[in-house]
């Protein structure tokens, strides 16, 4: 490990341990003020409060990537899409006019 990794992980367990301690110190001054019943109640509010806020995107994150592998990722519903090219021409200085089937021929004879 570097110094770099080392210093990274002491500074992190110094932070979980002073988190940990703030958490029991919390604990203690709120069961000094609270009963039980209200302690409860105030972790129940507080999750249906993260599964409140967790619910609508989690459901927009499946909406969206449903939607892109329904339209980019799913495969061309052809025999073999890798072999699908497509053709431009420019006629005339008219970008993308399209191909004759002389084009298209004289292309599949060079290729």
């Amino acid at each position: 490990m570097t110094s770099n990794h080392i210093i990274r992980v002491v500074l992190w367990m110094t932070g979980a341990l002073l988190s940990f301690s703030a958490m029991a110190v919390s604990v203690r001054v709120l069961a000094e003020t609270l009963s039980v019943m209200e302690i409860l109640a105030a972790r129940a509010g507080l999750g249906l409060v993260v599964m409140a806020t967790l619910a609508p995107g989690i459901g927009a994150n499946l909406t969206m990537f449903s939607l892109l592998r329904a339209v980019l990722w799913r495969p061309l519903p052809y025999p073999e899409p890798s072999r699908i090219v497509m053709i431009r021409v420019d006629a005339r200085n008219v970008p993308n006019t399209g191909a004759t089937r002389g084009e298209v021929r004289g292309l599949q004879e060079r290729s």
